[in-house]
């Protein structure tokens, strides 16, 4: 509302279905409640936003307004709930009790506990029509022959069976040739393959989140998910061949702990980006696109370096002491890439984005113990079907624009 010039309101229409209500409000706003009116036909509702407080001649002629076409007031400042659910009656006034509840000092509470996800949209949540809670699904699937499944966000579902099919896979495909490499040359000191596979595994993962993780983070500041993805992938990808490059070099300077500096450097890193990140955008997003892409480069680059370390290493180690792994090792890191594409993607939608990134610093932590071998040199909604739509406000409440 800091936005709108003086005397200018706002007006939303939009179509509704109980049981799914929800309000939000702008931070800081001391009394939103005496700056927002809510009227309700039987499938729509219209939202009034002013910059300023309602008068009392304001909300008689909104009341007015409404009896004259049968509309049911759901709020406006000082409203009572006697006075809501006239016209259009519901089993009870869904939107009023939901409007006093998020307008009150119980806003929290309701949030948490209604059994829709209808928390306000975020930079770390912009999701603005994802509903479902996974604890509603139970509850649909008994409603299903009521038409339960109609509020289940089907999207989850689909990355939920897409993600059961990748670990599948690739459970088949990782185990399977143990019935060969078991049976294979082995030498001394050679690393187990529950080592091998858990260290690989771990950086496929983490690798993965990273760049997940980066990719939304950087969506805001570049502007658009196809920069973000071009910038993200091409400054990673690079800067990571050109440490796995240097690997040989790393491993002939620190013999026993070159696996061990990568990734504390990969985590320390990742710790500093966290924290600096957010202020740094903000400090930064009015420049052109083209010195935000310097930006994300320079940013991308040290993290990217050291990400590309563990990998050469980890395989130089395999090959040299059970190198019949050394394809096994591929394939595991591989298979991890697919199954953490998915599993990114779903843990983003159903969480935030900078926690992708932060499940990937305790999984390449992880991963250093686990080296292979021994160490060497190596809004308001919620509705049904209906007739009147209050879209035809009187000439005083017409906006200069309407959405």
């Amino acid at each position: 509302m800091d936005h709108f010039t003086r005397n200018l309101d706002r007006r939303s229409t939009l179509w509704f279905r109980p049981p799914e209500a929800g309000v939000g409000t702008s931070p800081g706003e001391t009394d939103p409640g005496e700056r927002l009116a809510l009227l309700h036909g039987w499938d729509t509702a219209t939202l009034l936003v002013k910059n300023g407080h309602f008068t009392r001649a304001e909300i008689a002629t909104l009341r007015s307004f409404a009896a004259e076409r049968q509309f049911d007031v759901a709020w406006h400042p000082g409203m009572r709930g006697d006075e809501a659910n006239h016209y259009n009656r519901l089993a009870k006034p869904t939107l009023y009790d939901a409007a006093v509840a998020l307008l009150g000092p119980g806003r929290s509470a309701f949030l948490a506990d209604y059994r829709f996800n209808v928390w306000p949209a975020t930079d770390d949540r912009p999701f603005f029509f994802r509903f479902f809670k996974w604890s509603l699904l139970p509850q649909l699937a008994a409603l299903r022959g009521q038409g339960g499944f109609v509020f289940l966000d089907t999207g989850y579902l689909v990355v939920v069976l897409a993600l059961l099919q990748a670990v599948i896979a690739s459970a088949i495909l990782i185990l399977l040739p143990l019935a060969w490499l078991r049976s294979g040359e082995e030498r001394r000191f050679a690393p187990g393959p529950l080592q091998v596979a858990f260290y690989f595994l771990l950086i496929g993962f983490a690798f993965l989140f990273v760049e997940i993780a980066f990719i939304h983070r950087f969506t805001l500041f570049l502007g658009h998910p196809l920069a973000a993805i071009s910038v993200t992938l091409a400054g990673f990808l690079i800067s990571a061949g050109l440490g796995s490059g240097t690997s040989k070099r790393v491993a002939t300077r620190w013999p026993q702990a070159a696996i061990i500096l990568a990734v504390t450097a990969i985590v320390s890193l990742g710790v500093v980006y966290a924290m600096v990140l957010p202020p740094l955008f903000d400090r930064l997003m009015g420049l052109p696109l083209s010195a935000k892409v310097a930006v994300a480069v320079g940013l991308l680059a040290p993290l990217g370096f050291v990400m590309g370390l563990p990998f050469p290493l980890g395989l130089s180690r395999v090959s040299d002491c059970a190198p019949g792994l050394v394809p096994w090792a591929w394939g595991i890191n591989g298979c991890a890439s697919v199954v953490a594409a998915v599993m990114a993607s779903l843990l983003n939608a159903c969480r935030v984005h900078h926690r992708a990134g932060s499940c990937s610093q305790p999984l390449h932590r992880d991963a250093a113990p686990a080296r292979a071998g021994p160490a060497r040199g190596v809004s308001v909604q919620g509705g049904r079907a209906a007739a009147k739509t209050p879209s035809s406000l009187p000439a005083a409440w017409q906006p200069p624009q309407s959405s």
